[in-house]
């Protein structure tokens, strides 16, 4: 079951990880991806069903996502299913990131500035971590094209336990001058 949190002051639990509205909107033609032509809407509301059947209960979408077009697949993928999950735009009580993961600016950067790094590591999945860490984030809105993406996401937000939170950074970093004076006193 993918983890939950309280979203905010809302009282509503939303998973960790939501699909963003945005790919239903945006064409992507070098990735193969145009939700406006008749195949391409078929694939996205596969990939909606395919979010929630495995359990994601926050989607998010705007009015400028292709012109209403997102608004309107999912309208059309969740007809009678409502109740299975919160519908999101820009206004959320509790905290909803954006594109966490850059829309893979990152990846494709990282491939020019590290490029052995990026072999050795899954930016992407590192990144995704990295977001999770942070219990002041209550969802990671992720634009999802094909069911796969939800399926590695979901494994991911399943699986991922953080280690340490990182909403608890600032604090941590004056512990770290507080140790060094003990083991070096003046």
């Amino acid at each position: 079951m993918l983890p939950r949190v309280r979203f905010g002051k809302t009282g509503l639990e939303v998973t960790r990880i939501g699909l963003g509205g945005y790919a239903f909107g945006g064409v992507n033609k070098a990735r193969g991806w145009d939700p406006f032509t008749p195949e391409g809407r078929a694939a996205a509301i596969i990939t909606i069903h395919a979010a929630l059947d495995a359990g994601i209960n926050y989607i998010d979408t705007a009015p400028s996502y292709g012109s209403g077009n997102s608004e309107t697949i999912l309208g059309e993928a969740t007809h009678g299913l409502r109740d299975r999950f919160v519908l999101a735009s820009k206004a959320d009580l509790g905290v909803a990131v954006m594109r966490p993961l850059t829309s893979g600016i990152l990846e494709r950067l990282a491939g020019y500035i590290a490029p052995h790094w990026q072999q050795a590591h899954d930016l992407y999945e590192v990144a995704l971590k990295f977001v999770l860490s942070d219990s002041r984030v209550h969802v990671a809105n992720l634009g999802m094209r094909w069911p796969h993406e939800v399926h590695r996401n979901v494994a991911l937000a399943q699986s991922f336990r953080p280690p340490f939170d990182l909403a608890n950074l600032p604090r941590g970093t004056a512990d770290i001058y507080r140790t060094d004076d003990e083991m070096h006193p003046a």
